[in-house]
């Protein structure tokens, strides 16, 4: 087991969990042979049988690494074990390392919950993808009761390495098994699988501070959990715990579970019951993840997100914070632990250091329940450190830690900060970005189709300055610092800048998983679609520091702008991203309305820096024009050429316009023509010749929406409703025309 995981490529890069996952479901098939005590052992050992698996991995991938296989004390596994293993790999000829340049390092997606926006939502990270497969046709395939979806993905540059773009998907109602697989080419990377809810185990656990869902098999850990089970349960828990909020109701085919925030910190169990009879019962046990070592103090930069890139500090390094567990004396403890520090890639200082805590016991700060270690020390980093790094701290089994982090000797960037918030007519505005770097170090920043522009504006003794310019579609950009020192190679810090925009999307037009299209524009759709929508909301994303000061309202007004109903989101909180408003709400107000044009507008309160109510349209709604027997008859007055258009509409609508499209010679420009409200199936105009030539057109009825700025119109497909193909003059009578006009003049060219 432990050799093709270190090894095998279907195997590089899943983490001990997701090993041991996989392990299960092999051995359940029968695939591999393993003794179940083994399997009993990593199925339900929890963190410290992860640990124990990672520990192993790394002993066998420094045995790859260097031929030799490392001491117990560094590897911090019992002797027994890497006797054992270096017995072993003494035996055998065929052990050797795989080939890393033309492998997927791939990283497991995600299923989050947010109550209060998408609800059950599946995070499609990004992958790091080789430079061998730079032009492979990167699809994600998530299945769901035998029904699969695609989601086809880019290769761009981020940082070093070239990447998939992020992605993700809502999940629209619970199924037993969710499955996600990445595909290249066609060919099956590597399949995840996620258990959901099932008369067996009708629960499913996210964590609160993450909304990440976390497996579980036997035992829940003591914090704060999210909770989601079907609404006829009760939930009951043992032991010193409350319930501190139930969440929202949730869209789609969750409405039928109920959520619940608790704090199991102090719990002993929980149990399930319907009709007083025990459906499931859990234990709890003593959380271990709050025990692990972390990184504070510093002047933190960028938080980083894990499994996606480092936390990014400014200036001196932040300590290493380890909590005691009380149960020994502070120095027996810290015996248990090794210190590991590497420089990664060209840094400042090159380093690659292990050393036991206890040598570093005298630069310690002792706390109440805790010991620091200052990173800025000459033996560590030092204080002016400049690179990537990586920092290990390996303890107990499930207590050791790993902690990459980016440092930056100097770093100003203003103009990311302000909240920004599109136009009414005009959309989302570019943003401008002002950095300063160290003095003689570059900027880069890379982007597509001109997204992303760096201009050099200033050098000075204390600092070189930047002038960087986002795309209105641009949410976040990636920047990366460079020194080029006097000898080796460039020193890059890639640092991600997130740009905050007010945004939203339309969800739950369709079933199944789908993916979200975000926009600072209104969204253009007819009633109808609207109408036969399985349970459509609006998710407004406003990424503030507090959101329980924000206020919003959703207002439904008709074209007169007067208002025809109104709602309000569900209650937020402080660390809300996303609104969600119910549009299912609405629908029997729009199905009553006789307006042509209906339009959401949304309406913010309490926006940093502003005093007065931001309001914008959001969402456009117009009614088919339901049109028939339509006429088109040329006649003349004089020198002058009129059209007289008829047609028959039962149900007359405002605001509308004709769109003649020219189908002989579609490089003609489009002419369009208003119909005066007053006008019932007939309309006569002036039609000069250089606006509307003889030829066949496809004639468009529209409503125009006079409050949202209009787009660049695409020609409809025939048939489309609303729609009819005419003729000014006959094919027969064009091509004599034609013909007479060569006898006329002899064959030449000219634009007809």
């Amino acid at each position: 087991m432990l050799q093709p995981a270190a090894t095998r490529a279907e195997y590089a890069d899943m983490s001990a969990a997701e090993l041991i996952d996989e392990w299960q479901w092999r051995s359940e098939r029968k695939s591999i042979l393993v003794d179940k005590p083994i399997i009993r052992f990593l199925v339900n050992g929890g963190e410290v049988a992860e640990e124990f698996v990672e520990r192993c991995l790394e002993m066998a991938r420094e045995y790859l690494d260097s031929g030799q296989v490392p001491g117990a004390e560094e590897i911090g596994l019992p002797a027994r074990v890497v006797d054992a293993y270096g017995q072993w790999v003494s035996e055998r000829e065929d052990i050797g390392p795989q080939d890393e340049k033309d492998r997927l390092r791939l990283r497991k997606p995600n299923i989050l919950l947010d109550p209060w926006g998408e609800g059950v939502m599946l995070d499609l990270p990004p992958q790091q993808v080789p430079a061998t497969m730079s032009h492979a046709e990167i699809v994600w395939r998530v299945t769901m009761e035998e029904t699969a979806s695609d989601v086809p993905v880019r290769i761009r540059r981020a940082g070093f390495d070239l990447k998939t773009t992020p992605e993700s998907l809502v999940l629209d109602q619970p199924v037993t098994e969710y499955q996600v697989s990445l595909l290249a080419d066609g060919d099956p990377k590597r399949t995840w699988r996620y258990p959901g809810a099932d008369a067996e185990r009708p629960l499913l656990v996210f964590d609160q501070a993450s909304g990440m869902l976390l497996p579980w098999k036997h035992s829940l850990p003591a914090r704060c959990l999210w909770l989601l089970f079907p609404g006829q349960f009760d939930l009951q828990v043992e032991g010193q715990a409350h319930c501190l909020e139930e969440l929202p109701r949730l869209p789609w085919g969750w409405a039928g579970f109920r959520g619940q925030c608790w704090n199991l910190k102090s719990a002993t169990s929980l149990v399930l019951r319907e009709d007083e009879q025990t459906v499931l019962s859990i234990a709890v046990r003593p959380d271990e993840t709050a025990k692990r070592p972390y990184l504070v103090g510093g002047r933190l930069f960028s938080p980083g997100e894990p499994g996606v890139r480092p936390p990014v500090y400014v200036g001196q390094p932040p300590r290493i914070r380890v909590p005691l567990t009380g149960r020994r004396s502070a120095d027996e403890e810290l015996a248990r632990w090794r210190l590991i520090v590497r420089s990664k890639w060209a840094a400042i200082p090159q380093i690659q250091r292990t050393l036991p805590l206890t040598d570093l016991r005298r630069s310690m700060e002792m706390g109440d329940g805790y010991f620091d270690i200052p990173l800025h020390l000459g033996r560590l980093l030092g204080k002016a450190p400049y690179g990537n790094f990586i920092v290990r701290l390996r303890g107990p089994l499930g207590r050791s830690a790993e902690l990459p982090l980016r440092i930056l000797p100097h770093l100003e960037i203003c103009g990311h900060e302000n909240l920004c918030l599109p136009e009414a007519q005009s959309g989302p505005p570019a943003v401008t970005l002002l950095v300063e770097t160290p003095p003689g170090d570059g900027l880069e920043c890379r982007g597509e189709d001109g997204e992303c522009l760096v201009r050099a504006m200033e050098q000075r003794a204390d600092g070189w300055e930047y002038e960087l310019e986002a795309a209105p579609a641009v949410t976040g950009v990636e920047l990366t610092v460079v020194r080029q020192p006097p000898t080796g190679d460039a020193i890059r810090v890639p640092i991600f800048v997130p740009i905050r925009r007010l945004r939203w999307a339309l969800a739950g037009e369709q079933t199944g998983p789908a993916l979200r299209e975000w926009s600072g524009r209104a969204i253009k759709r007819p009633v109808d679609a609207l109408l036969q929508a399985e349970s459509p909301c609006l998710l407004v994303e406003l990424p503030v520091d507090d959101a329980q000061a924000i206020q919003m309202t959703l207002r439904l007004l008709d074209i007169d702008a007067a208002e025809l109903q109104r709602s309000d989101p569900q209650a937020s909180r402080q660390s809300q991203r996303l609104w969600r408003f119910e549009l299912s709400a609405f629908l029997d107000t729009i199905r009553a309305s006789r307006s042509p044009i209906l339009r959401f507008e949304l309406t913010v309160w309490n926006l940093p820096d502003r005093d007065d109510p931001l309001r914008l349209p959001v969402l456009s709604l117009t009614r088919t024009l339901v049109i028939d027997d339509v006429e088109l008859k040329p006649h003349r007055v004089g020198n002058r050429a009129f059209l007289e258009l008829r047609w028959r509409e039962p149900i007359p609508l405002r605001n509308r316009r004709v769109r003649f499209w020219p189908l002989w010679r579609p490089w003609d420009p489009l002419f369009e023509q208003t119909i005066p409200d007053e006008a019932e199936g007939t309309l006569t105009f002036e039609a000069s010749p250089k606006d509307l030539r003889s030829g066949k057109y496809r004639l468009e009825f529209i409503v125009v929406d006079p409050w949202v700025p209009p787009v660049s119109p695409q020609r409809p497909e025939r048939d489309t409703p609303g729609t009819v193909d005419v003729e000014l003059i006959s094919a027969d009578r064009q091509l004599q025309h034609l013909e007479a006009r060569i006898r006329e003049g002899g064959p030449h060219f000219e634009l007809i």
